[in-house]
């Protein structure tokens, strides 16, 4: 007999011996008779455990019915339930939860389950503690934010699902999601929040760095002012840096932002010329830092940017030392320090970074005004260099022989290689090196003669100015050194031009 036309006392018997409500789920899906006569004891069942798995099923598909059934079948309602019906969008799973009883500002853990959820595209970690509303920012679903705050959810207390808890309103603005930093201001407006201005402070400070400008431009029309406050210096030194579009930094600017130090000397250090000219149009002159550091900085970027000007009136009217001590940054101090202590870091000479980026004129300049040249050290890529070795890492010849005019040392070192080195591959610059006195007889760091370090390059041209004054390619040590084949293979080059 088919199990279909089985009485259903018999049935209900079968019913009897299945230990769990997924098996009784399972025999349910078989066909509709079981299904009709097994429905309501599933709830019921599952009404008797503290499995959570029914209803949050139910929730993260959006199941009215199936939600519906279960609380009233008794199914605790739970706010991962409602968590999961936001991160997938469902208002009416989220309103049935709410009027059943659940704290829309309460903290819960949230985790989803690759196996158990076809969509996990929104989860953010394996499990984390949130709020409703943090969830739904995260989720970005203006129409289950709405629905939220409708039904009472705070937007000053809840945090967001990250390892530093955010706000919703500061994960929308690193999200860069306008619409949301729109809605969550208004809310928080309408309840009065007394933590708003510091809010939308910090806000802007997230939406800069992330270059968002329609969030930017939403939090300034509410009030954010950032002239009043100082923005943290990690924050807007790389915005528009990507696709050199400096529209946000515009905008900052023009509500009232003063750029800082660091980030003039950021931009500098990084050859970002264009937002350093940037910068310079609204550095605050008469409230700038009254020490050497901020001034040599201020310096050297008007230097770089090559604002004659700018950099005659800062030396000539103002009286800016152009030959400062070494100074070392950390922390937000700057601190003097004694004559031949190693600096950690230091911004540097302007000279130097004139010389770097190439700016002849206002190389020249501060020359003529007094500028040391010998040896004056900057902190770039994690080595220090000269001005000398700076004009020869730009390339620029030019500079190179104004610097040995006003008295540069052609065997000064930087790194502690020779600046020689530094000239292998550029064979004017190093024939210009020469041509005013350069040792060749000079060792490099590793204690090897210079022409082993010609031997590594490959440089034939810089090897048969070697060559013409004299210098021995043929040499066990310069072979050694430089690879056997190309040892021999230079040296007998070299030896040809004798």
């Amino acid at each position: 007999m088919p199990i279909n036309d089985l009485p259903p006392e018999i049935l209900l018997e079968i019913v009897q011996w299945l230990d769990y409500a997924s098996e009784m789920n399972s025999l349910a899906c078989t066909n509709s008779t079981f299904y009709t006569l097994l429905n309501t004891m599933l709830y019921t069942k599952y009404s008797q455990t503290d499995d959570q798995f029914p209803l949050r099923w139910a929730a993260s598909r959006g199941s009215d019915l199936a939600v519906r059934k279960l609380l009233a079948a008794g199914v605790e309602p739970s706010l991962e339930a409602m968590l999961l019906a936001i991160t997938f969008g469902h208002d009416s799973v989220i309103a049935l939860l709410h009027e059943a009883g659940v704290n829309i500002n309460a903290e819960g853990k949230f985790s989803l389950d690759r196996d158990d959820y076809l969509d996990a595209a929104y989860m953010d970690s394996e499990e984390s503690t949130t709020t409703a509303l943090a969830r739904a920012v995260w989720v970005g679903d203006e129409r289950v934010m709405r629905l939220l705050l409708e039904l009472g959810a705070n937007t000053d207390c809840a945090k967001c699902s990250d390892y530093h808890r955010r706000t919703p309103m500061k994960a929308a603005a690193r999200l860069g999601n306008a619409s949301v930093i729109k809605l969550l201001i208004e809310a928080q407006r309408k309840g009065e929040c007394p933590d708003l201005v510091n809010q939308l402070r910090h806000c802007l400070d997230r939406a800069a760095s992330a270059d968002d400008y329609a969030s930017v431009q939403i939090l300034l029309d509410a009030g954010a002012t950032p002239g009043r406050f100082r923005i943290s210096d990690h924050c807007h030194v790389d915005v528009g840096d990507s696709n050199g579009n400096f529209e946000v930094t515009q905008l900052l600017f023009q509500n009232g932002y003063i750029p800082t130090i660091k980030q003039l000397h950021n931009a500098m250090c990084n050859g970002k010329v264009e937002k350093l000219r940037l910068l310079m149009q609204w550095v605050d002159f008469p409230n700038l830092a009254d020490d050497e550091c901020s001034r040599a900085i201020v310096l050297a970027s008007a230097g770089v940017c090559g604002n004659i000007p700018l950099v005659r009136d800062l030396v000539v009217s103002r009286g800016w030392n152009m030959n400062r001590p070494r100074i070392v940054t950390g922390r937000g101090r700057v601190r003097l320090m004694a004559e031949g202590t190693p600096p950690r870091r230091h911004p540097g000479f302007p000279l130097v970074w004139a010389a770097l980026y190439g700016q002849f004129h206002v190389v020249q300049f501060l020359l003529t005004q007094g500028a040391n040249p010998s040896p004056q050290a900057i902190h770039h890529r994690h080595e220090e260099i000269s001005s000398l070795a700076a004009a020869i890492r730009g390339g620029n010849a030019d500079i190179v022989s104004l610097l040995l005019d006003h008295g540069a040392d052609p065997n000064t070192f930087h790194g502690g290689q020779p600046v020689l080195v530094a000239a292998i591959r550029n064979e004017h610059i190093f024939k210009i090196l020469l041509d005013r006195g350069a040792d060749l007889d000079i060792q490099t760091c590793s204690d090897n003669p210079l022409s082993s370090a010609v031997v590594k390059s490959g440089t034939a041209g810089v090897a048969r100015l070697m060559c013409e004054r004299g210098v021995n390619f043929d040499h066990p040590t310069v072979i050694a050194d430089g690879g056997c084949d190309r040892g021999e293979y230079i040296g007998s080059f070299a030896t040809a031009c004798a």
